[in-house]
């Protein structure tokens, strides 16, 4: 079941995190979350995001980075998760 990969650590909060932050090297989102999560875990995560179509990566060559983003169907779920928090915070 394709679920089971939004189950491995970190994965929700990349979600979150990239809706919050915008487009971001994968560097940024370690250096911003590893209090939280390891960078094994977020690299982890990131593959996972990507294999269910939910984040997208674009390779820049110079100088060479990598930058994570939402797609679409990543957009609806990270609202929806957004929602969900707000709803257990009491909001």
């Amino acid at each position: 079941m394709q679920i089971s990969k939004l189950e491995q650590t970190g994965a929700l909060r990349v979600l979150i995190f990239l809706k919050k932050e915008g487009n971001q090297k994968i560097g940024e989102i370690v250096d911003k979350n590893k209090r939280k999560i390891s960078q094994a875990a977020i690299y982890r995560s990131i593959t996972n995001l990507l294999e269910l179509g939910l984040v997208k990566e674009e390779i820049l060559e110079n100088p060479p980075r990598r930058i994570i983003s939402l797609t679409s169907k990543g957009e609806r779920i990270a609202e929806l998760l957004t929602q969900i928090g707000e709803i257990l915070e009491g909001e």
